[in-house]
């Protein structure tokens, strides 16, 4: 007697998932199904009611795309899947500007509780080079999303002169990105200032001098 080759228990997975979402629209098309009354046809109660079931009707047959989608081409779904969580992941943790300047106020106040004679100078002169640009008022933000930036503009926003209020003055977006990016912002970290504060309480000179001196 031949024996009969029972599926797999992958192949058993994959349809059940594939009856699941078979199921899953016929429920969304009976939940959606409705037919409007005679008493509101000809009527603008009935245009706006119709209006608003069309469109609900577009949005069933889209998720249904999607879910046929997702069934027939599962490896697709998914890093379209992994991407949609990393984008989202990455503009939950995207920092502002209150998180920049808090950075830097942090930053300002280790420098500031280290002793003088070893602070490292490239340290304490970018910081001082910062917060010139804050008290001149021409450090910005902008935000992609799932990243930010900061940079510097030629004129506070409280002047009043031509050359600060004139558009065609402005920065272009390419003299930005080529010499007028201060930080870059990502994962709630601002790598630009984290990478000038490794060894700030490393005075350079210092080590220099002992190594000549031996």
């Amino acid at each position: 007697m031949a024996k009969v080759a029972r599926p797999s228990f992958l192949a058993r997975i994959r349809d059940a998932q594939k009856a699941k979402v078979v199921s899953f629209g016929a429920r969304m098309k009976e939940s959606f199904t409705y037919k409007l009354p005679e008493k509101y046809k000809n009527t603008w109660r009935g245009r706006v009611l119709t209006y608003w079931l069309n469109l609900l009707k577009d949005y069933k047959e889209a998720s249904l795309d999607i879910l046929r989608d997702i069934r027939d081409k599962p490896l697709k779904a998914s890093v379209y899947g992994g991407l949609f969580g990393s984008a989202y992941f990455c503009a939950k943790r995207n920092p502002d500007q209150v998180s920049y300047r808090h950075h830097l106020l942090e930053a300002q106040n280790d420098v500031a509780f280290t002793c003088a004679s070893i602070q490292n100078k490239n340290a304490v002169a970018y910081l001082s080079h910062l917060e010139e640009l804050h008290n001149q008022g021409i450090i910005r933000y902008y935000s992609f999303g799932v990243v930010s930036i900061m940079w510097f503009d030629n004129y506070s926003k409280s002047l009043g002169l031509y050359e600060a209020r004139c558009d065609y003055l402005k920065p272009s977006y390419l003299d930005i990105a080529k010499s007028r990016i201060v930080d870059v912002g990502f994962l709630n970290k601002w790598w630009f200032l984290n990478r000038n504060m490794i060894d700030f309480d490393v005075n350079d000179e210092e080590w220099s001098d002992q190594i000549k001196t031996n």
